[in-house]
């Protein structure tokens, strides 16, 4: 049973990424206290996210999978524009930044002397290394990466309450509504349970224990996110870009360094190595069934060749120094907001196929829709927020069609 342990974590592969710690700290600082209520309030709404996938790739609407399913019911071309701006465009940016993440804090807190775009790259190969090395032990590993972020976040939250003076940094909350809608993007990335499940042998993930880990997993930082500001001036929390190193220096100095620098690092790592299996995964659907099928070394090259195509964008990004432009963070920005639009789509669809709780679903995509574009308009640089999105839809659109179309000549050809 072990695949099945395995699929489940990740579910948690975005919630446990540098990005995340930073939108904890930031949210925190923004809306103190209601921001922990906001993050339950969204753990829940996303689980009913996730039970939509679990009919869906249960069987409930025929077999298939989300491909099949949205584009039974939306056509090709609006899923895949908001399935590849939202997970494919965060592969290259949000893995970038967090890549860039991991390799300042190795030089900063462990090993001074050590490139940081080194140090990033050489994560990177390793991730590589892993999924080429088998999907059962980049499973492994990511269940294990997973597990030792908690713990360490789990550390640093009752360090935090057993330092804690009694009294906290004298500041103003500079109460900002965004910062209620932030959890949203939080906890995107749950249904990787079962988009990339990939077929395995020990049967689908249910709901029910992803749900119990997820609420665990945001127990651990709502009291993480609780220690923040009783440590560190609600302003500055607000506007850092890295509040949970200025906090972990708060709490234990360097030891506290140390350990918030450990769980970055893993946390990367964890976030490259979860999108890889899933894309990976989620691209395998494209394919013709007859490249593969009875052709298990054939497959394996497709695979390994996958891989290595999805993990050069990261390394392009770094190498031609766009990882520290700051066009690449509004892309990543863009590309959550694009996540919970395809999340809509998802509502929308079991909606017009007659889903239970009808109702809830419509609300929800009502909901994440309103939410994204009011993340949007609410961004620090709106104006560019919204080229981005036109440039993004255009691309993403000019590309979905090009599949659309190879896709149509493969079938009219008789290999699909």
């Amino acid at each position: 049973m072990m695949m099945l342990r395995a699929t489940i974590p990740l579910s948690l592969t975005i919630l446990v990424s540098p990005e995340v710690e930073v939108l904890l700290g930031n949210g925190m600082g923004m809306v103190g206290w209601f921001f922990p209520l906001s993050l339950v309030f969204v753990a829940a709404l996303h689980l009913l996210t996730l039970h939509a996938y679990d009919d869906i790739y249960g069987g409930r609407y025929g077999p298939g999978n989300e491909h099949v399913f949205l584009t039974t019911t939306f056509g090709h071309w609006l899923p895949l524009v908001t399935s590849l701006s939202s997970r494919a465009v965060f592969m290259v940016c949000g893995a970038t930044i967090s890549l860039v993440t991991a390799g300042f804090v190795f030089n900063e807190v462990f090993v001074h002397w050590f490139p940081n775009f080194a140090f990033a790259f050489l994560l990177l190969a390793l991730v590589v290394a892993l999924q080429l090395a088998g999907r059962r032990w980049a499973l492994r590993i990511q269940c294990f990466l997973v597990f030792f972020i908690m713990i360490l976040v789990a550390i640093m939250a009752a360090a935090g309450f057993s330092e804690f003076s009694g009294s906290s940094p004298v500041g103003e909350m500079p109460f900002q509504g965004r910062g209620l809608l932030l959890p949203l993007v939080m906890v995107v990335g749950v249904e990787f349970a079962y988009v990339g499940y990939d077929g395995m042998k020990d049967g689908l993930p249910r709901v029910a224990p992803i749900a119990k880990i997820l609420m665990g997993v945001v127990f651990f930082f709502i009291l993480w996110g609780i220690v923040m500001p009783l440590f560190v001036d609600p302003a500055r929390l607000a506007q850092s870009f890295n509040p949970q190193m200025i906090v972990a220096r708060q709490v234990l100095g360097q030891p506290g360094r140390l350990i918030m620098g450990a769980a970055l690092i893993a946390g990367a790592a964890a976030l490259v190595n979860g999108l890889l299996l899933v894309l990976h995964s989620q691209l395998a659907e494209l394919l013709p069934v007859s490249w593969t099928a009875g052709h298990p070394g054939q497959k394996k090259w497709l695979s390994a060749l996958g891989v290595v195509a999805l993990a050069t964008a990261p390394a392009v990004m770094m190498a031609t120094g766009m990882a520290g432009e700051e066009m690449i963070d509004v892309y990543a920005r863009v590309a959550l907001v694009f996540w919970l639009l395809h999340y809509s789509l998802i509502h929308f669809a079991v909606v017009r196929r007659g889903a239970r709780r009808q109702w809830h679903h419509l609300l929800a995509g009502l909901f994440l829709a309103g939410a994204g574009v009011v993340l949007g308009w609410t961004d620090p640089e709106p104006f560019v927020f919204l080229k981005s999105v036109v440039m993004m839809v255009l691309c993403v659109g000019a590309i979905s069609l090009f599949i659309m179309r190879v896709t149509k000549k493969l079938m009219q050809g008789g290999l699909l």
